[in-house]
Protein backbone atom coordinates (compact mmCIF):
# COMPACT_ATOMS: atom_id res chain seq x y z
CA UNK A 1 0.00 0.00 0.00
CA UNK A 2 2.77 2.44 1.00
CA UNK A 3 4.77 1.60 -2.12
CA UNK A 4 1.73 2.41 -4.27
CA UNK A 5 1.40 5.82 -2.60
CA UNK A 6 5.11 6.52 -3.07
CA UNK A 7 4.98 5.48 -6.71
CA UNK A 8 1.87 7.54 -7.51
CA UNK A 9 3.39 10.58 -5.77
CA UNK A 10 6.61 10.40 -7.75
CA UNK A 11 4.82 9.50 -10.97
CA UNK A 12 2.80 12.74 -10.67
CA UNK A 13 6.07 14.69 -11.03
CA UNK A 14 8.17 12.40 -13.17
CA UNK A 15 6.34 10.45 -15.88
CA UNK A 16 9.21 8.16 -16.82
CA UNK A 17 9.58 5.33 -14.25
CA UNK A 18 13.11 4.57 -15.56
CA UNK A 19 14.37 7.79 -13.96
CA UNK A 20 13.77 6.57 -10.38
CA UNK A 21 13.62 3.31 -8.47
CA UNK A 22 12.41 2.39 -5.00
CA UNK A 23 14.70 0.60 -2.60
CA UNK A 24 13.62 -0.82 0.71
CA UNK A 25 14.07 2.46 2.62
CA UNK A 26 15.28 4.88 -0.04
CA UNK A 27 14.38 6.21 -3.46
CA UNK A 28 17.16 6.18 -6.04
CA UNK A 29 17.22 8.75 -8.84
CA UNK A 30 19.15 8.84 -12.08
CA UNK A 31 21.55 11.72 -12.69
CA UNK A 32 19.84 15.11 -12.80
CA UNK A 33 16.52 13.99 -11.36
CA UNK A 34 17.12 15.45 -7.91
CA UNK A 35 17.91 18.82 -9.50
CA UNK A 36 14.70 18.58 -11.56
CA UNK A 37 12.63 17.85 -8.45
CA UNK A 38 14.38 20.70 -6.62
CA UNK A 39 13.48 23.03 -9.48
CA UNK A 40 9.84 21.95 -9.25
CA UNK A 41 9.90 22.54 -5.50
CA UNK A 42 11.47 26.00 -5.95
CA UNK A 43 8.84 26.92 -8.56
CA UNK A 44 6.00 25.91 -6.22
CA UNK A 45 7.64 27.79 -3.36
CA UNK A 46 8.04 30.93 -5.51
CA UNK A 47 4.40 30.76 -6.62
CA UNK A 48 3.24 30.40 -3.02
CA UNK A 49 5.45 33.30 -1.93
CA UNK A 50 4.05 35.55 -4.66
CA UNK A 51 0.49 34.61 -3.69
CA UNK A 52 1.13 35.48 -0.04
CA UNK A 53 2.83 38.76 -0.95
CA UNK A 54 0.07 39.89 -3.29
CA UNK A 55 -2.60 39.03 -0.73
CA UNK A 56 -0.88 40.96 2.05
CA UNK A 57 -0.12 43.95 -0.21
CA UNK A 58 -3.73 44.08 -1.38
CA UNK A 59 -4.97 43.91 2.20
CA UNK A 60 -2.63 46.74 3.26
CA UNK A 61 -3.70 48.93 0.33
CA UNK A 62 -7.39 48.31 1.11
CA UNK A 63 -6.72 49.34 4.72
CA UNK A 64 -4.95 52.50 3.53
CA UNK A 65 -7.78 53.33 1.11
CA UNK A 66 -10.47 52.83 3.78
CA UNK A 67 -8.58 55.06 6.21
CA UNK A 68 -8.14 57.77 3.56
CA UNK A 69 -11.79 57.53 2.50
CA UNK A 70 -12.96 57.80 6.10
CA UNK A 71 -10.80 60.91 6.59
CA UNK A 72 -12.18 62.52 3.41
CA UNK A 73 -15.75 61.84 4.55
CA UNK A 74 -15.05 63.45 7.93
CA UNK A 75 -13.58 66.55 6.25
CA UNK A 76 -16.59 66.75 3.90
CA UNK A 77 -19.02 66.34 6.80
CA UNK A 78 -17.47 69.16 8.82
CA UNK A 79 -17.19 71.42 5.75
CA UNK A 80 -20.83 70.89 4.79
CA UNK A 81 -21.92 71.52 8.37
CA UNK A 82 -19.88 74.71 8.50
CA UNK A 83 -21.33 75.96 5.20
CA UNK A 84 -24.87 75.13 6.33
CA UNK A 85 -24.39 76.98 9.62
CA UNK A 86 -22.95 79.98 7.78
CA UNK A 87 -25.93 80.01 5.42
CA UNK A 88 -28.52 79.71 8.19
CA UNK A 89 -26.86 82.23 10.48
CA UNK A 90 -26.86 84.97 7.88
CA UNK A 91 -23.84 84.72 5.69
CA UNK A 92 -24.46 82.59 2.63
CA UNK A 93 -21.29 81.28 1.00
CA UNK A 94 -19.81 83.84 -1.37
CA UNK A 95 -22.04 86.72 -0.25
CA UNK A 96 -22.09 89.28 2.51
CA UNK A 97 -24.78 89.59 5.16
CA UNK A 98 -28.23 89.70 3.68
CA UNK A 99 -30.16 90.29 6.88
CA UNK A 100 -33.80 89.22 6.92
CA UNK A 101 -33.60 87.40 3.60
CA UNK A 102 -31.63 84.57 5.21
CA UNK A 103 -34.27 84.11 7.89
CA UNK A 104 -36.96 84.01 5.21
CA UNK A 105 -34.98 81.42 3.24
CA UNK A 106 -34.51 79.35 6.39
CA UNK A 107 -38.23 79.30 7.22
CA UNK A 108 -39.14 78.64 3.59
CA UNK A 109 -36.82 75.65 3.67
CA UNK A 110 -38.31 74.40 6.96
CA UNK A 111 -41.87 74.72 5.64
CA UNK A 112 -40.99 73.00 2.37
CA UNK A 113 -39.46 70.09 4.24
CA UNK A 114 -42.49 69.83 6.55
CA UNK A 115 -44.93 69.94 3.63
CA UNK A 116 -43.10 67.08 1.87
CA UNK A 117 -43.73 64.76 4.80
Amino acid sequence: MFALIKFSFLYAFEKDPDKFQFGRTKIFFRAGQVAYLEKLRADKFRAATIMIQKTVRGWLQRLKYKRLRRAAIVVQRYTRGHLARRWVLGSPPGKGKVGGQVENHFWALVFSICSIR
